[in-house]
């Protein structure tokens, strides 16, 4: 069987708890699929269980609750923009830098942490500090809605008066970056060479 006339999935598909982790590999008489469950355990799945088996045996007999599987799916994918090049957002996240920090390495203390700093069904993580990694005391839980906002608000240089129509443009003209912009701009820093503040 030729691998070119076959659809696989790619590294990083998630079907229900299972995550693909590596590329096919042919077997005897099947391709086998390496892959990681919900619950961090790794093994392989033959091409035709795949999207039958939507967990591991341990997992596939535990009923994890909702906010469990979403803070793994959650911790999962900022490891994987942090560490994996492969990852279309790398070059946002690791490629500049940004690691997740070794305390949350381990899904359990970053379950715990989630869920004692607000976590609710709806809300993203955020960090701080845009330029700061992913760490207790940089990240937060904020709204689909007030990250876009936060994202999208006007910027006024109070010195000029010129209205920037987002951070992205405010940052790249005035050149500064843009979590250093919304220091300033939410009053957290005060600059002797910046006016800023957020305009409607």
């Amino acid at each position: 069987m030729n691998a070119n006339q076959i659809v696989h999935p790619k590294i990083g598909d998630i079907y229900e708890k299972l995550t693909v982790i590596g590329p096919p590999e042919n077997g005897n008489r099947a391709w086998y699929y390496p892959v990681e469950c919900i619950c961090g355990y790794t093994f392989q799945i033959r091409r035709d269980r795949y999207k039958v088996t939507t967990a591991c045996a341990s997992c596939a007999k535990t009923k994890h609750s909702a906010d469990y599987n979403r803070l793994r799916k959650v911790w999962k994918e900022m490891k994987r923009r942090c560490d994996s090049s492969v990852s279309h957002k790398f070059h946002r996240y690791g490629g500049r830098g940004i690691k997740v920090c070794a305390e949350w390495n381990d899904f359990n203390s970053f379950n715990q942490w989630a869920i004692s700093s607000g976590y609710q069904e709806g809300l993203t993580i955020d960090r701080i500090n845009n330029d700061g990694n992913y760490e207790p005391s940089n990240c937060r839980w904020i709204s689909s809605e007030e990250n876009n906002i936060a994202r999208s608000r006007k910027i006024l240089d109070v010195r000029t008066g010129r209205v920037f129509i987002n951070r992205a443009e405010a940052s790249k003209a005035l050149g500064i970056t843009t979590s250093y912009l919304s220091m300033l701009c939410s009053g957290t820093y005060q600059s002797p060479y910046f006016d800023l503040k957020y305009t409607v």
